[in-house]
């Protein structure tokens, strides 16, 4: 074993919680007190030129941050008591669950996407299907205090989520979904797939739930 240093990254402001290699050798995340998640792209090296790629959406330090789903996701939790799982390859979020009471310590993901685990000062160890993730009352709520609005689709019937500003922008409330509102001859020739949307992904996600469902799937207390 070498005892010289092969390579060193920097970059965060504050001090080091989390890193994690991606399971391909490709990718390294890093989560900080800085409030940041960043990725670094080891394998073509292009952080030596143009940087890290840096995530800012925590309210808090970060606690924990994992490559989860072969690669596709990242995963972090924070003090700001809540996890956020990314898309790794476009550095995005995708979801943001307020899961706790108090600051998360630690997190975790099965290999088929389908069961978070979090485990906080709070003293429980929560279990979330968040295989559906759009489904869940929590992300609801979180994407209702952004200022989303829910309508349904007059065309069909279907719900579709509008942001305050577009409301602004238009000047006047829609009343058909992004498809229905494209000129017909465009709407005819693309489809989600096209698009290259997932199913549970598009304005046409149904937000039909029970508010039992709100709650983890499980939650332990110590």
């Amino acid at each position: 074993v070498s005892s010289g240093i092969n390579a060193e990254y920097g970059g965060h402001t504050s001090a080091i919680s989390s890193v994690d290699i991606s399971t391909d050798g490709f990718k390294l995340c890093s989560g900080s007190w800085d409030k940041t998640v960043r990725v670094w792209d080891i394998h073509a090296g292009t952080y030596r030129t143009q940087g890290p790629k840096v995530m800012y959406e925590h309210e808090g330090c970060v606690s924990a941050c994992k490559f989860v789903v072969d690669n596709q996701k990242i995963i972090s939790s924070g003090f700001d008591k809540t996890v956020i799982i990314w898309d790794a390859l476009a550095t995005k979020k995708r979801h943001q669950i307020r899961a706790h009471a108090s600051w998360i310590n630690d997190i975790a993901m099965t290999s088929d996407g389908r069961w978070l685990l979090s485990c906080s000062k709070d003293r429980t160890i929560r279990m979330w299907n968040v295989k559906n993730a759009d489904k869940m009352p929590v992300v609801l709520h979180n994407k209702l205090s952004m200022g989303y609005k829910f309508q349904e689709c007059s065309d069909c019937q279907r719900t579709f989520k509008v942001e305050k500003r577009d409301l602004i922008e238009v000047g006047e409330e829609f009343t058909k979904c992004v498809y229905c509102r494209m000129p017909e001859r465009s709407y005819h020739r693309l489809s989600h797939q096209d698009l290259g949307m997932e199913a549970n992904e598009t304005d046409h996600e149904l937000l039909q739930m029970d508010k039992n469902d709100a709650a983890p799937e499980t939650a332990v207390s110590a």
